[in-house]
């Protein structure tokens, strides 16, 4: 919201009159009009900073990346959403092998605490 309002001297929702309830109303179903010198960087950046969904909504990292604020021509970064299912198979494989190295350590420091002895077979997996 700051953003626009630096950008235009104006609110982006809310409008002179507007009583709480619509301005929350609002708030909840926004629709955006820009002004016309309103670049389309600018236009990308504040979308990508106001999304309702927080998982879609742009990160301080990314938003410090954006080409708008560094004016380095380049990518516009994607949110995490945007990153796709990729990204995020990526990381739950990541965390697989988190669990599987843990579990692996675990079986390693019992089995010593043992005297190398396996499971017991109560816990053993068959």
């Amino acid at each position: 919201m700051i953003v626009y309002m630096l950008l235009t001297g104006k609110h982006p929702i809310y409008r002179q009159g507007d009583s709480k309830n619509g301005y929350v109303e609002k708030l909840r179903q926004p629709v955006w009009e820009f002004p016309d010198d309103f670049s389309e960087l600018a236009k990308d950046f504040f979308l990508k900073l106001v999304r309702i969904d927080p998982l879609e909504r742009y990160t301080e990292e990314e938003a410090l990346e954006h080409p708008w604020i560094t004016r380095i021509p380049g990518p516009i970064p994607l949110s995490y959403t945007e990153r796709g299912s990729h990204q995020r198979s990526k990381q739950m494989l990541m965390n697989v092998r988190v669990v599987v190295e843990c579990r692996h350590l675990f079986a390693v420091c019992f089995r010593r605490w043992r005297g190398g002895k396996s499971w017991p077979r109560s816990i053993r997996r068959e």
